[in-house]
């Protein structure tokens, strides 16, 4: 039995879920914006990675945190990984 997950990291995860930290919820938005150019955005309730780590189709989670920012998204986190999403990566500090 395994588990299923969709996961783009950009950062120091590890120090992200050590740290925690509040997620920045308006930098979580301008992230999917940038990874989803054109395709309606809605927040959502906070909820826990281990929910949200598989996301249905159409789905995008993410959580900005100091050190780390956590994409979950099916078709992002495809392999070979999506230029688009390579070229936001090399744009994050």
């Amino acid at each position: 039995m395994g588990a299923k997950a969709a996961l783009v990291v950009f950062g120091d995860v590890r120090a992200a879920l050590r740290g925690g930290g509040v997620p920045d919820r308006s930098a979580a938005e301008a992230v999917v914006r940038a990874l989803r150019p054109g395709c309606a955005v809605a927040p959502v309730a906070d909820g826990e990675l281990a929910d949200e780590i598989y996301p249905g189709d159409g789905f995008t989670y993410v959580a900005v945190l100091p050190d780390a920012t956590i994409v979950c998204d099916q078709e992002l986190a495809a392999v070979p990984v999506p230029e688009h999403v390579l070229e936001y990566a090399g744009s994050v500090r």
